[in-house]
């Protein structure tokens, strides 16, 4: 209910309205005029389906709706329909919107409100980071906006006008040392100093080109070494150590990875007698091709760690697992693999409009991983003792902290790309 209705004091036209709460509320509808009634009737009805809007999310009876309130909702909601989001949407959240705009009414926000929170955001944190936390603020007005709680997005931030940082490293000399060498990589997945297992993990990393939890998350059933001219790795799922679920690959792209020479020679011999020594059984198409030692999928924390203490092991300094992915990529290309081709095996079909109509052929896949040279690989020890199924003494040594330079720096949490962590 409510009414269009003039002030012998003003010249504009008001509204009265009940609220959510059921209190009666006067609005002047400034700058509409007698004889704009049909323009207040209009403005009249917005707000009242905002009203119906608040009391069907329930969050208003005890007064105006807060960002906090909405927030609370929109949480609620996306957990329904994407779980791991929350986690990361949640953390933005809690420690940079909601402690400057929590309290203030959803209704009250506005463009400059949202320009002073990252203006002061921005020297503090990495430009990613900011993007990230940005895109959580705009999503929840957005959804706000869709339920009709407030008129428009107060979200109107960018790049160009300096409100928003460039997209660049925090560190810019960083991506230039992320690259594993050859030399590197030939050590992490031959040398017998490091366990069985970790090399064989190492191997589809650095030579599959996976990501930690697609590695984590891959099968048996996953490896066929039956077609020419190399063997098919299926990558279409990947382990979330967060979820402690198997779900889709990043983008939800599924796509085939042709087996290495070198990568075909470590599965065969991890397939034949590291695997059954190190979970006391052949392995069967279901089964992890590389599981913890209690049969679980891998955790890419515990993983980061192991990789440190293996890289310490042999005198290479500290980088992060996907730098192995990095590195894949990058010496590939510099042997002459061409990038276009190798996208499909690294990331799969862009989605763009050409990728649907384009399948390279099997052989030309190959053709292009195979260009990846590595030095000569040691055959490898395949004694019971490289597995080692109970602790030995090296796994003794791995429970002790590592001794680094810069141990804060390590355990500070960082964002994949632009927020190295470590630093390289």
């Amino acid at each position: 209910m409510g009414k269009i209705y003039t002030r012998p004091e003003s010249e504009y036209l008001w509204c009265w309205y009940y609220d959510a709460q059921g209190h009666r509320q006067r609005r002047s509808l400034q700058p509409l005029k007698v004889g704009q009634e049909e323009e207040a009737k209009t403005v009249l009805k917005k707000i009242q389906r905002r009203v119906r809007a608040e009391k069907e999310t329930g969050l208003s009876s005890d007064g105006p709706l807060t960002v906090a309130a909405w927030a609370a909702r929109y949480l609620e909601r996306l957990a329904l329909k994407s779980p791991g989001a929350v986690i990361d949407q949640k953390s933005h959240l809690d420690n940079h919107i909601l402690p400057v705009l929590g309290k203030e009414v959803l209704t009250e926000i506005r463009p400059q409100k949202i320009s002073d929170l990252f203006a002061v955001l921005q020297p503090k944190v990495a430009p990613k980071t900011v993007h990230n936390i940005y895109g959580t603020t705009r999503k929840l007005f957005r959804a706000a906006f869709k339920a009709e709680l407030i008129d428009a997005n107060p979200c109107a931030l960018s790049v160009s006008d300096g409100e928003l940082p460039e997209r660049v490293d925090a560190d810019p000399a960083w991506r230039a040392t992320a690259v594993f060498s050859r030399a590197e990589v030939a050590a992490l997945v031959s040398d017998e100093r490091l366990l069985f297992d970790r090399r064989m993990m190492y191997g589809l990393i650095f030579l599959g080109g996976m990501r930690f939890g697609e590695a984590a998350a891959r099968t048996w059933a996953d490896y066929d070494d039956s077609l020419e001219p190399l063997g098919r790795l299926h990558i279409h799922s990947s382990f979330s150590t967060r979820l402690k679920v198997v779900k889709e690959p990043k983008k939800k792209r599924a796509r085939e990875m042709p087996v290495h020479p070198a990568l075909a020679d470590l599965l065969a011999r991890w397939r034949e007698r590291g695997w059954p020594e190190l979970m006391g059984r052949p392995p069967r198409p279901d089964d992890l091709i590389v599981p913890t030692r209690r049969g679980t999928h891998r955790k890419v924390n515990r993983g980061l760690g192991q990789l440190h203490r293996d890289l310490e092991l042999l005198g290479f300094r500290l980088r992060r697992q996907h730098d192995g992915r990095r590195a894949f990529i990058s010496l590939a290309v510099s042997d002459g693999a061409r990038k276009d081709i190798l996208r499909w095996c690294t990331h799969g079909p862009s989605g763009s409009v050409m990728d649907q109509y384009l399948t390279p052929t099997w052989d030309a896949l190959c053709a292009e991983v195979a260009k990846l040279q590595l030095p000569p690989l040691p055959p490898g020890s395949t004694a019971p003792e490289a597995v080692v199924t109970a602790l030995s003494q090296q796994e003794l040594e791995m429970k002790k902290p590592p001794v680094l330079a810069n141990l804060e720096a390590l355990f500070q949490r960082g964002v994949r790309d632009l927020n190295p962590w470590p630093p390289a």
